[in-house]
């Protein structure tokens, strides 16, 4: 690392860290991405991207290389293919992961870097004397999921900045850089336009990836799908819950896939209760034992809620019938990532 006329120079060990900053596309910008994502020369980027998002799963894959090249190209192939998979939480996930790699580095990283990483996640930051300065906004924003000691009311604050000491309050710094980076990836994911061609050259990979998701989605906690939505419902849950307002009698399978949605969104067991009480063949005994049962409350097994394909199978899937857009993306493989993505606000186009 060198600084030409006070702007620092960083060199490829430096951006292999952080992919994400600015000077990235100087040192590895000239590769097209159609090469990127199909030449043989770049095969150990694309399988470490793939590993790491398997990784954000709960797959012990290998997400390292020695070679800085590859590992900043294997952070951009991750972005593009979970933004064509446009799942929240997996965004989430891997996001998270990445967060504790940054938060390592900050906590042994030289103060100029610190300042480079911080201005290209959009925090308003400088060096003075043996401080870091961070505009009071920009603090604010990042320490939201932060604990009390963290509040502004503990810093020494001047002239509209929070002044952190680089040596002796380093963890601190780590932390609000490290939860700076969460919402900058979230944000950058949801903006991001992958290329047409991404799923052509990498739809093994996506296909497993999809596989994987679908399979330890009962792995998604409450937490993860933030306050209850009722208004984000998918169609086939909304058209259950339709039918037993109605008064109408539901099927085994319909009342399976309600109770565990609901359950893994977060809706209390009261709540599941208080639905079912309005079928006609209301049984309160039978339905309090099987709702138990379903959430585990009553044996060891927690049922996760049915994918899109099994709906199918069980013939509550209504996209036909509602021709909802979002039920014909191709990346819509289930009601909880339904769910997760209508309740964020942008639902970027998509293939069917």
């Amino acid at each position: 690392m060198l600084a030409v006329n006070g702007v620092v120079m960083m060199d490829e060990r430096i951006i292999s860290k952080y992919p994400f900053l600015r000077e990235g596309a100087r040192l590895f910008g000239n590769i097209l991405v159609e090469d990127i994502l199909s030449k043989n020369k770049f095969s150990e980027a694309r399988r470490i991207a793939i590993s790491q998002i398997e990784r954000a799963l709960g797959i012990d894959a290998r997400i390292f290389s020695s070679d800085y090249e590859t590992r900043y190209l294997a952070y951009h192939i991750s972005r593009m293919v979970l933004s064509y998979l446009h799942d929240p939480i997996l965004t989430n996930r891997y996001a998270t992961m990445f967060r504790d790699i940054i938060e390592k580095e900050i906590l042994r990283e030289e103060p100029e870097i610190i300042r480079e990483v911080c201005n290209a996640l959009s925090i308003d930051s400088q060096i003075e004397g043996n401080n870091l300065r961070i505009s009071i906004m920009d603090y604010v924003r990042a320490i939201k999921r932060l604990g009390e000691r963290y509040s502004l009311f503990y810093q020494r604050v001047r002239g509209g900045y929070v002044y952190l000491n680089i040596d002796l309050e380093r963890e601190r710094i780590a932390k609000v850089v490290r939860e700076a980076f969460l919402d900058y990836f979230r944000n950058d994911i949801e903006n991001l336009k992958p290329p047409d061609s991404i799923f052509q050259y990498l739809k093994d990979d996506i296909e497993r990836i999809k596989m994987l998701r679908d399979e330890r989605i009962s792995s998604y906690s409450p937490g993860e799908f933030g306050e209850l939505s009722p208004e984000s419902f998918p169609p086939c849950i909304k058209s259950i819950i339709s039918s037993i307002e109605r008064g109408e009698n539901i099927s085994h399978n319909a009342r399976f896939s309600l109770v565990t949605f609901l359950n893994q969104i977060g809706m209390e067991k009261e709540g599941i209760y208080a639905i079912f009480q309005k079928v006609p063949d209301f049984n309160d005994r039978m339905t309090d034992y099987q709702i138990k049962h379903i959430t585990g409350e009553r044996g060891k097994t927690v049922y996760s809620a049915p994918k899109c394909s099994t709906m199918e199978l069980y013939n509550l899937c209504v996209k036909n019938y509602v021709r909802d857009p979002l039920c014909f993306k191709e990346w819509m493989t289930h009601p909880l990532i339904y769910y997760r993505v209508k309740k964020k606000s942008k639902i970027p186009p998509g293939p069917k």
